[in-house]
């Protein structure tokens, strides 16, 4: 997807006055943050890899401080994307973050992307967030 960007941009948009290579780049930008409706095996299978899973997920979700876990309903690139919603005295590094998205990774044998609640609830992009949101179909909360 960055490629995709970097091209258009040399290609289209460089050659523009600032004002408007702004705006194109903005335009460009909700074109390619828009979510896609996730395939519907695919999302089946993830549920079948989440139930068979359940007991390790909470293992990870206890011992990275995560009070809600959940399925989004969005396909960007081809991942699964999961929302984590950490405990508020948490602080993690990018490190931990790809760690937490490693051990995820072989849980349930899929590439996922591991995004943050707060991430998703700070986009300017409203409707994304929205579907995103209303999407989220929880997958492990702390009891």
């Amino acid at each position: 997807m960055e490629l995709e960007v970097e091209k258009m941009y040399q290609q289209h948009i460089r050659s523009r006055p600032i004002a408007e290579q702004l705006q194109l780049m903005a335009l460009i930008s909700k074109q390619f943050l828009q979510p896609q409706p996730l395939d519907v095996t695919k999302l089946q299978h993830m549920y079948q890899q989440v139930k068979q899973g359940s007991d390790k997920i909470a293992i990870i979700c206890q011992r990275w401080q995560i009070i809600e876990l959940a399925l989004i309903d969005t396909e960007l690139n081809g991942s699964i994307k999961i929302m984590a919603d950490f405990s508020p005295t948490t602080q993690w590094s990018l490190f931990d973050h790809i760690d937490m998205q490693d051990e995820l990774q072989a849980i349930l044998g899929d590439e996922v992307e591991l995004v943050t609640r707060q991430g998703i609830e700070h986009s300017p992009y409203y409707l994304p967030r929205q579907t995103i949101l209303n999407s989220a179909q929880v997958i492990y909360a702390l009891s």
